[in-house]
């Protein structure tokens, strides 16, 4: 059995913690008169306003996702613009760097032929000594 008081605004039931507010115009059912459709929550009432707490709420994580989207757009974006900055400069620190290198290339490759032509030099020149040497202690009969 349910026992209905009224207190003031407050609609109380069995249970003291379970109380509703009501507007003071409106009439609380009686156990003597029955109470009215559009007065009465019942469990379809309940079940309505749930339904519509759980669509905004659907909504609501919706617009969340649809936030989160964009932001991860926007940083995506702009991650890509800081890459192709930083790609740029990277760029043009080997362009300002690529002439000096090249230069100092071009003068290793002279520096090695010069050496190549020299040993090519020095062994001719052994040969040479070599020649001069047996001509020396063996002389010819002549």
């Amino acid at each position: 059995m349910n026992r209905v008081e009224e207190t003031s605004d407050y609609v109380e039931t069995e249970h003291p913690s379970k109380r509703l507010k009501i507007n003071s115009e409106e009439q609380l059912p009686t156990s003597s008169t029955p109470p009215e459709d559009s007065q009465q929550l019942n469990s379809d009432n309940i079940q309505g306003q749930i339904e519509g707490i759980i669509t905004q709420l659907n909504e609501d994580r919706e617009q969340d996702q649809t936030v989160m989207d964009d932001m991860k757009s926007r940083y995506e974006e702009l991650c890509s613009k800081q890459m192709e900055v930083m790609n740029n400069k990277l760029q043009e620190a080997y362009q300002g760097s690529e002439d000096p290198v090249n230069e100092r290339l071009t003068r290793l490759n002279e520096m090695l032929e010069r050496i190549r032509e020299l040993e090519q030099e020095t062994g001719q020149f052994k040969e040479i000594l070599g020649s001069l040497y047996r001509d020396v202690a063996n002389p010819r009969e002549s």
